[in-house]
């Protein structure tokens, strides 16, 4: 039996608690009845489904039917694979046009300026030829804003 006053950790206590109920020691002591996992069935593994990534036509009529304010964006998303948080938290001064870079320096989310996902989320992108026209078009549009986009 688990001993009171004894302090365990997380890690202690999960090995201890599986050892018992495998040796029946809480079924000795009355503590309960049956084994709650000999009800459990381990997950019927499926097999994983096939990803089809958009090819660059595909890709390009997406981008065409958006409205003129959103090609950018799709744009961003397709050519640089960034996460969606991170494209809405770019910001003009990320955009290296002479080294031809986007740094992912942040995220934004319900208007919010947080860290990327994680350490490795923070890196340099490259701009590719196919989205550098976009990226032109769009600060056309957007003239000093602080943000590629504002939301």
């Amino acid at each position: 039996m688990i001993r009171k006053n004894r302090k365990l950790t997380e890690q202690q206590i999960i090995p201890e608690i599986v050892y018992k109920l495998n040796h029946g020691m809480f079924f000795k002591d009355e503590i309960i009845k049956f084994n709650p996992f000999k009800r459990v069935k381990a997950p019927i593994l499926t097999e994983a489904r096939e990803r089809k990534p958009f090819l660059m036509e595909e890709m390009f009529q997406i981008i065409d039917a958006m409205p003129k304010l959103m090609q950018c964006y799709f744009a961003i998303g397709f050519f640089t694979g960034m996460r969606t948080g991170e494209i809405i938290g770019l910001k003009w001064k990320d955009v290296d046009w002479d080294e031809r870079i986007i740094k992912v320096r942040r995220s934004r989310r319900q208007g919010m300026e947080t860290k990327p996902k994680t350490k490795s989320s923070i890196r340099e992108v490259d701009i590719l030829d196919a989205l550098l026209p976009y990226l032109k078009q769009h600060q056309s549009f957007c003239g000093t804003n602080t943000y590629i986009f504002e939301t």
